[in-house]
């Protein structure tokens, strides 16, 4: 009896162990997916996570290509508005020429009919004469005959007046005007496409940096602070003159690059060895101290020749192009807006040329990439 209930308790524990070995293995069975489970659920996360970033991607590329376009659209409206005021302009002036050459033909068509209707009347009077004296007059007929020659004489054969308007020189004009205008776009794209072709990746030099500057980590942008910072009085690095230099130098070649703008700036290329240090004396930039430079000053632009070349342009640049030429020692001035040539720079170059920036503004230069033809 002894040995079935060992027997029986045998079996039942042989079966809970069969049982708890089964359960364990389920748990871990379940752990072990569970595990897989949140593997598959962090990188679907990761995937939303990545697909959200696409998304904002995607809808801040379409808002940039909405305000990029909206800006051309502003640009292209304003420079057609331009050239249609122009054409305006000149469309006036070529019919108040029409309209005044008409009044005076019209004149002088009013003049010939006064005469030619005084002619008549003298005419017929001695029409009447000469008939009566027909009929009438004892005279012979050779006399009568040389009277009537000499009436004849006073009355002089009329001369039309020509009603030519000469406006041919005008309506030539127009066509030369619609000439120069296909001209000048292929001129523009010429130019613009030579721009590109020498574009130059341009970047600011902190060792040339005066103190008060304040540069862009990405050292494409400067701007005035209020107070000098703390930097090392080291050979390269204005003292004086509120300015910094860009690090490429240039001994030959063609090189273009463009610069965005508002107010208070001085802009161009310098000899590397020009002065840096004015120690308290401001060096006044000009060709003669090794600088061709261009600034816009209180509003007034002018380029720092010796003595200064004042400029007058209806169009405030928002960018400025400079295009450094120099085997052809020149350096020229561009509102890279509309491709209009601002001033050129004429000299001998000899040495390294950098670019050159000054600026008294808290709002920055900032140097932009060269874009394709807008």
């Amino acid at each position: 009896m002894m040995n079935a209930n060992i027997s029986q308790v045998a079996s039942i524990e042989y079966i809970s162990f069969q049982h708890v070995f089964s359960l364990v293995k389920w748990i871990m069975f379940e752990a072990e997916h569970l595990e897989t489970l949140k593997m598959h659920l962090e990188t679907l996360r990761k995937q939303l996570e990545d697909l959200i970033k696409f998304k904002s991607n995607e809808e801040k590329k379409s808002e940039e290509l909405r305000d990029e376009a909206e800006s051309k659209r502003q640009k292209i409206e304003s420079e057609f508005e331009e050239l249609h005021q122009f054409l305006i302009k000149e469309k006036q002036i070529l019919l108040s020429r029409l309209e005044e050459e008409e009044k005076k033909i019209l004149q002088r068509i009013r003049d010939s009919v006064t005469q030619l209707d005084t002619q008549i009347f003298s005419l017929t009077q001695l029409i009447s004469e000469i008939g009566e004296k027909i009929e009438k007059s004892p005279q012979p007929a050779t006399e009568l005959l040389k009277d009537v020659k000499d009436a004849m004489s006073r009355c002089p054969e009329p001369e039309a007046v020509s009603v030519d308007l000469k406006m041919g020189s005008a309506l030539n004009y127009i066509q030369q005007l619609k000439e120069l205008i296909t001209k000048l776009g292929d001129r523009w794209m010429e130019w613009w496409m030579e721009c590109i072709k020498y574009a130059v990746d341009v970047t600011i030099d902190p060792e040339t940096a005066h103190p008060i500057l304040e540069l862009s980590a990405d050292r494409k942008s400067v701007s005035r602070g209020f107070i000098d910072r703390d930097l090392p009085d080291n050979p390269e690095r204005f003292d004086t003159n509120w300015s910094v230099l860009g690090v490429e130098g240039f001994t030959s070649g063609r090189h273009y690059w463009e610069v965005e703008v508002e107010d208070g700036w001085r802009l161009g290329v310098c000899k590397d060895s020009v002065r840096r240090k004015g120690r308290g004396q401001w060096i006044h930039p000009s060709p003669q101290e090794g600088y061709w430079v261009l600034q816009l000053w209180y509003g007034e632009y002018s380029a720092l020749t010796s003595p200064e070349t004042s400029l007058s342009h209806r169009k405030r640049p928002q960018v400025l192009g400079i295009f450094l030429d120099y085997e052809a020692g020149k350096v020229s001035f561009y509102n890279a807006d509309n491709k209009v040539l601002l001033f050129t720079f004429t000299d001998i170059f000899t040495e390294k040329l950098r670019p050159f920036f000054y600026t008294y503004n808290e709002t920055p230069l900032r140097i932009r990439p060269v874009a394709a033809w807008e």
